[in-house]
């Protein structure tokens, strides 16, 4: 009602890295500030929308009493929770699990030394780290 769809102009086409995945969070939307694309659009068209403009878009946002009707929101945009029937979904870049990374250790890493145990007070263990912080 007397809102203006954005211009589909904006979109660029450009290819997500394989390293992205979609985040769903229920009850939650986007703060409609910085929307990028809004109007009758289909989930697929929405996702097509934000990982094609992934460098200027973080997700989509609808509500279950009208899914068809979509707003694909700028990074940066702010969540909102607590708003029933809602659905947000945020494209971000997948972290890699400790198994998928090399982790650096050496022979000092892992000792007792090194946690601190022999001497809380002045050990090589960072606050935070076991040291009771």
């Amino acid at each position: 009602e007397g809102e203006e769809e954005v211009d589909s102009s904006k979109e660029e086409t450009s290819s997500p890295s394989k390293d992205m995945e979609w985040v769903e969070f229920g009850n939650t939307a986007f703060s409609q500030s910085s929307v990028f694309k809004k109007g009758e659009m289909t989930e697929r068209q929405a996702r097509l929308c934000v990982e094609s403009n992934h460098h200027a878009c973080i997700g989509y946002s609808f509500h279950e009493s009208y899914p068809e009707y979509c707003w694909v929101v700028e990074r940066g945009s702010r969540k909102i929770s607590g708003q029933p029937g809602w659905k947000c979904k945020v494209f971000k870049v997948r972290l890699k699990t400790a198994a998928e990374v090399s982790l650096f250790t050496d022979d000092f890493a892992g000792t007792d030394a090194a946690l601190g145990a022999k001497d809380p007070g002045n050990g090589w263990a960072r606050p935070g780290r076991g040291e009771g912080l």
